[in-house]
Formats: C-alpha cells, structure tokens, sequence
C-alpha cells in the first residue's frame, strides 16, 4: 500500500519506512486559476462542437466532451498543482557500514609459508577464485597478501561479502596515502579492479580518523583489510579507538600477513622530495625486528640494500638485534647521468641473515625527482655574527663528485654572501659580493634569499616589492630574526604578507623580568610529520615530547 501510494503521489519512499498520514494543503489562487482554465477549455471545447456542420449523436458529444474535460481537468492540476500533499513517514534507516581496504604497496609482499597447514588454507582459498576465473595468474602456495584479500570478499559460497550487506547498507573504502571512497555503482564485485596496492604509504590511523569524521553519520562499524602497519601517521591509534569506543563505532581489523619467527619489517625511510644529482644524502631507515634469541643467534645481521631506479647505490649490514624502532641511515650520491630524474624510484631492501627459517626481505619505495644543477642561494646579513658564519661554513662545505673519470669535481651548492658591514678585504672575494644586486636578472638569477638581522631600508627603495615579485615566481625566501633590528618595520611592506608572523617593536626590557608563565609549544598535523620537529624516534614519543 505504501508502494502504491508513493507511487501515485510521486514519491519515492525510503527503505523500512511507512506511510503514517498524509496532509493536503489547498493553494486558493492556483485553485481559481485551474477552475477558470478548466471552465474556460470547456466552454471553447462545447461551442467548437456545436460550430461543426456534420452533427454527431448526442451519446458521442458527451463522451468526447466528457475525455477533454478530464484531459484539461489532469492538465491544469498538473501545470497549477492547486493541491500540495505532505507525508508524514515512520520507520528507521540502519547506519551504514564501512569497509576499508589497505591499498599500500605492503599488501603486495608475499608470505613465506611454512607450515602445512596454512599453505593448504591459502590453496583451498586462492584457488577458488582462480577456478572461477581462469585468467587469473596467482601462485596459490605463496599468494600476495592482496590476493588473499581479494579471494576472502570473492568467496561467493561462504558469503563475506553478502554478509555484510545484509546488515545494512555498505560503504567501501581504499586508504594507504589518504582515504579514498570507492565508485558504489560497481556489479558482480568489479569494484576489487580499484583495489591495486599501489601506494607508498599506509596512514591506517589517519584514516580511520577521517573516516569517522567524514560520514554524515556515525557509521555502525568499521570493517579493516590490513596487514597492520601504520607509516606516518599524525593521528595515535590508541586515541583513536577510544574516540570510536565513546561513539559505540566498533573496530574489526580482518589481518593478512603471517608473522614468522625472526621477522624483519621496514616501517618507513626519510628521502627528500627532490634531491640533487651528486650531493651526499643519508636516508634513514627504521624498521622492526621481531623476538629471536640472540644468544643462540649470533651471527644474526641485518642486510640493507638501496637502489635507484633499480641499480643498487648503497648497502650496509649491522648487527641484528630484536626492537619495534630501530634506526641506520644509508648514505649514497645520486649520479649525474643514466637516470630518469623527471620520476625516479628509490627502494630501501631489509634482510635478516644468519638465523634458520628467516623471512623474506621486506621492502619499501619511495618516488623522488632528481635535479642536475647548482642551487643559487643569495644570503643578505648586516654584519658577520655567529648565523652568518655558521651558513657560510655549511653552504660551502661541500664539493661533489662529477662522477665521470677525468672529470674535475662539481658543487651543489653555489651561495653568495653580502655583508653590510664586513671588512672591504673579505668581502672583496668569492664568495661574497659587495653589494645586494638590485636588478631584476641578477636577483632572479637565483634560487633562494636568506635574508638577515637588517633594517629594511637597506634592501633599497625597490628591494622589498623585488623579493615580493621574486617569491610570487617561484623563488625560495628564508627569512632570520635577530637581537639589532629584530625585522622591525616589515609589517608596512611588501614583505609583510611573507612573514609567518606580525614582527613587534624591539623591547629593550630583560624578557625573563616580563615571563610570568610556562609556555608549550603545541604542533600542528603538519609539525608532526616534519623531520625538523621530531625530537623523538615514534610518532607516539615525539608527541609526548612536545606535549611535556
């Protein structure tokens, strides 16, 4: 009956809702204007049949007149709509359920199967979706973990998937660099085509955060496909799950991955965005080893690889021994020639060596772009104080090597130092220049402006609105406080919109006279993940460290 009745008034009723009352409002205006018309139609449609010389019988006319009637009648309901109905619905719609999938690269490793008994589960499993379709090339002793994945939600007969729809609706979701809504017009399971493994990290907190704040409504559970390894994450798991135990959200973490005696796990390994051919760069890694008995173990030892674009630029082995953080740094140069610096792929390898039934080494990739050429820095200062020295032994620290036999040796860096009140002997000679270069070509020739403690005027009358135009193209600007001038007079420039801060006047009282109270800095999300700010080994310690 609801059916019915939604279906005559139009309506499309929700699922497991019915129909209490409905209410009929008149619209009086739009009532007169419909009789009128209706009136008005028929009179016109009456005097057109009696004007018709060929006269029908009496039995016909009325008919005829009687369907244009309803015709105009239904016609001008529909165009005036003189009556407007309200339903008043009852029922209750279920919260939607939400599965998430971890999309990271990791969930393409490949257990080592050890006992029977599990490689027998991971046939009878994968090959099921392999029978059901034949082009399918998976290894049914060894499947990857997404494999196995897959083949839990494909496995019709014992019905995972359907399972779950029965409790109400399903929402679908990809995490690994962030939370991704999967298309919900998928058929036939085709939405596991979206399911790839193909992203570098795995922020399983974030994403979680995100995806009990993101729904409209508080989701009833949450469904996780993971192997259990957060990277990066700024969200603390362990908050979290409390936030979803104070909304009633339960968590169930469906877990892939065997966890094999003295296993070895990569967590996450640091690498520039962009890195420059040539320089030396040292690329923490940080991984977990599982418990062994070391004492039965001594020649355990921990073999890590690094390779770019698949060619192998750094190895070190250390000593192995048990930890959940434990760090190394890998150094190694990028080459001048035989890469795709456009998009190049670092990947770090971690092998455990020296123990029986060891597991297979893990590995994590990193994409990078690779620059070829000097990084012109400008540093602007007033006089030689312990700031400047200290970039001027840093920045020119370094020569790199050309990489080529014969070749004389490039540096990545190429700074220039202006110092406003420094001995005319010094700073007659490279690297320093004698004054700041005040036209367009020599100021954007360069990369980044360090700019000082310096009183404004003396970037010149037009220096101010010149840095402004070079960082809107794309120039680099740091910009350093000090004890003289303490970037006074910068709120009414040009450069005011570039500050992170609304510099003060220079107060000459003693600050410990004014501090009255404890100050603690708090970071943001991204503070969090800046290596700048990590003053501990895990996300977890150096959040605390902030916080005390």
């Amino acid at each position: 009956m609801n059916k019915f009745l939604g279906y005559i008034l139009g309506i499309d009723t929700p699922s497991g809702a019915s129909i209490v009352s409905i209410e009929t409002v008149p619209m009086y205006l739009a009532l007169i204007l419909s009789v009128l018309a209706c009136v008005t139609l028929l009179i016109i449609s009456f005097r057109l049949y009696r004007a018709e010389q060929i006269k029908l019988p009496t039995r016909i006319q009325t008919f005829a007149l009687c369907s244009r009637f309803a015709a105009i009648f239904a016609f001008s309901m529909l165009f005036f709509q003189p009556i407007s109905c309200n339903l008043k619905l009852k029922g209750s719609r279920p919260s939607p359920n939400l599965l998430i999938l971890d999309d990271s690269l990791s969930m393409q490793s490949r257990d080592t199967r050890t006992q029977e008994d599990d490689i027998a589960r991971a046939e009878a499993l994968v090959g099921k979706t392999t029978l059901a379709d034949p082009t399918l090339n998976i290894d049914a002793k060894y499947p990857s973990r997404l494999e196995l994945a897959k083949a839990v939600l494909a496995d019709k007969p014992n019905g995972f998937l359907k399972a779950l729809e029965s409790k109400g609706p399903l929402k679908k979701y990809l995490f690994g660099n962030d939370l991704k809504r999967i298309n919900e017009k998928e058929t036939n399971y085709s939405f596991l085509d979206e399911w790839q493994g193909n992203q570098s990290r795995t922020l399983l907190a974030d994403s979680i955060e995100k995806a009990i704040a993101n729904t409209s409504e508080p989701p009833a559970s949450l469904i996780i496909f993971t192997e259990g390894r957060d990277t990066n994450s700024t969200a603390n798991l362990n908050e979290i799950s409390k936030l979803a135990g104070e909304k009633n959200i339960p968590i169930f973490f469906v877990g892939f991955g065997l966890s094999q005696p003295a296993s070895i796990e990569l967590r996450d390994f640091v690498l520039p965005e962009i890195v420059q051919a040539g320089e030396l760069l040292g690329v923490p890694v940080r991984w977990k080893l599982s418990k062994f008995d070391l004492d039965n173990n001594p020649a355990a030892k921990i073999e890590l690889r690094l390779t770019l674009d698949g060619v192998e630029v750094a190895r070190d082995t250390i000593p192995a021994k048990p930890g959940e953080d434990i760090r190394h740094a890998l150094m190694f140069r990028p080459p001048f020639t035989g890469l795709n610096k456009e998009n190049s792929e670092v990947k770090v390898f971690a092998k455990l060596t020296g123990i029986a039934n060891a597991s297979a080494e893990d590995s994590l990739t990193r994409p990078v772009k690779i620059i070829d050429r000097k990084i012109k820095i400008l540093v602007i200062d007033k006089s030689p104080r312990w700031d400047l020295r200290f970039l001027l032994m840093n920045l020119t620290r370094e020569i790199t090597s050309s990489g080529g036999e014969g070749k004389p040796p490039r540096k990545a860096l190429d700074p220039k130092f202006v110092i406003l009140e420094g001995d005319p002997d010094l700073t007659s000679k490279d690297p320093f220049l004698q004054e700041i270069p005040t036209s367009r070509k020599d100021l954007f020739a360069f990369d980044v402006i360090i700019l000082g403690d310096i009183p404004l005027e003396k970037l010149g009358p037009d220096g101010p609105e010149r840095i402004r135009q070079f960082c809107e193209e794309g120039g680099g600007l740091i910009i350093l406080g000090g004890k003289r001038y303490n970037n006074q007079g910068w709120n009414d420039s040009p450069l005011s919109n570039l500050l992170p801060i609304e510099p003060g006047p220079y107060d000459t009282v003693s600050l410990n006279e004014k501090r009255t109270t404890i100050f603690n800095p708090l970071l943001t999300k991204d503070g969090l993940v800046q290596e700048a700010m990590k003053l501990a080994e895990t996300p977890e310690a150096n959040f605390r460290t902030w916080k005390d």
